[in-house]
Formats: structure tokens, sequence, C-alpha cells
């Protein structure tokens, strides 16, 4: 199986028609800024203590096969590494792919990211 391409956005809808699919929101980047109380919990946060930032995100991506003899089971795994480059939100799925089709597009949905300490991400 290749991975042919990846976008991480805030939705994507097929249509039913065509079985095309549209991406809306697509992100580059997210920001996260606190400020007064929410600052000064972020500050005393314990080692290895996680918060949560709730967001409405998905990653969709594309996949190809040209081996085509039989069903073929796809495991995806995708990690959220935190500036200490510790995987703080491992995410692991599993897709199937009927023999007779050559492409896969899956959707993972997102509704929170963690953090541990400030930096990039």
């Amino acid at each position: 199986m290749k991975h042919i391409w990846s976008v991480l956005c805030s939705k994507s809808i097929v249509d039913e028609q065509t079985n095309l699919i549209s991406l809306f929101d697509c992100m580059e980047e997210i920001q996260v800024h606190f400020s007064g109380a929410d600052k000064k919990n972020i500050s005393v946060l314990k080692k290895d203590e996680k918060k949560n930032v709730p967001v409405n995100l998905e990653i969709t991506s594309l996949w190809f096969s040209e081996e085509i003899k039989e069903d073929r089971k796809l495991e995806i795994k995708i990690g959220l590494y935190d500036p200490g480059n510790k995987n703080i939100a491992p995410i692991l799925n599993e897709f199937t792919l009927p023999k007779e089709y050559k492409r896969l597009r899956t959707r993972i949905k997102i509704n929170s990211i963690p953090f541990t300490i400030s930096g990039e991400y």
C-alpha cells in the first residue's frame, strides 16, 4: 500500500453521486494562546501531565495499491510529538481495501489535541 497524500482539515464531504471529496478549512498550523488563569494552570503542569484543547479536525488520506490478488488490511499509525520528542497522542486505525479496488480514501476524526509543554509539536 502506498501513501499518496494526507491533509489536515476541519471537515470533508463526499459527494454521493460522484464520490468526489471536498476538504474544508485545510490547516498548515494550529496556534493555541492562553492568558490569565489558563496560562497560570498550564505553567504548573506536572511531568507527564497533559491538557487537551477541544478541536474538530480530520486527517484525510489517499492510499494506492496495485497488488489486487486479495483484500488488503491497512494499519495507520499517527503520532503527535511534543517538543521533547515524546509521542503524546498515538492513533492507531485499521482499514480494509477490498481486492476489486486499487485506491482507498481514509478519514480519521480528531476531537481534541493534547499538549504537555509550550513549543512546536
